[in-house]
């Protein structure tokens, strides 16, 4: 009796080792996010996460992309931003903030994942600068230009953009002592918490604006 409850017992002992080896591993839940935005690289992309009580929202935000684009020097089609939004018992939504060239514009846009379909864009014109060289301020460099449109209008601009949740935007020409001109568009997103809660996340508070030459 011992015999046959011993061999018993070292039989169970066997076929638990057997099945815990051969347990397959859980798959990791699939991340659509991932794969539609084409697995962004971490060494040009930082990932962030936000979330309130309607939304989670997640980012990877191109942080090779300056405060300033120089599309002069960055042709084709830019990628500013990545962002999941999922709402509070709804499904997510993916998209993709873009900054592109076009032969007499620029073009922000966010753009669908999904659908490759434009949910907001904007046309910045290319200002033809050779009419403005005559009328305009000359300055040392570019810098100091938009230095100096930003000491008089940043504030007025940024304080309209977080009383109303919307970003604003302005144009101006700079115009350099060699005579080189440049058309420059300013971006001025909400910042406040107030305003980053809601509505839209797509609109990335790193990009400031962009400059064209013609």
């Amino acid at each position: 009796m011992i015999m046959r409850t011993y061999s018993l017992f070292a039989c169970l002992l066997v076929m638990s080792a057997i099945f815990s080896c051969t347990a397959p591993t859980p798959e990791k839940p699939k991340d659509e996010f991932l794969e539609l935005s084409g697995n962004p690289s971490l060494d040009k992309f930082v990932e962030s996460e936000m979330e309130s009580k309607d939304y989670k929202v997640r980012r990877f935000n191109n942080m090779s992309i300056a405060e300033f684009v120089d599309l002069n020097n960055a042709k084709g089609e830019n990628i500013i931003q990545y962002t999941e939004v999922t709402k509070s018992g709804g499904k997510p939504t993916y998209s993709k903030t873009i900054l592109e060239t076009k032969e007499k514009s620029a073009r922000l846009a966010i753009i669908d994942l999904a659908t490759g379909k434009a949910m907001w864009e904007k046309e910045f014109p290319m200002v033809d600068t050779k009419s403005d060289s005559l009328t305009v301020q000359k300055f040392n460099s570019l810098q100091a230009c938009i230095d100096d449109f930003m000491c008089k209008n940043q504030c007025e601009l940024e304080a309209l953009a977080n009383k109303t949740c919307e970003t604003q935007f302005a144009a101006l020409t700079c115009c350099l002592a060699n005579g080189q001109c440049f058309s420059v568009h300013l971006v001025f997103p909400p910042t406040s918490i107030r305003c980053l809660i809601r509505p839209p996340f797509d609109f990335p508070v790193n990009f400031k604006g962009l400059i064209l030459s013609k």
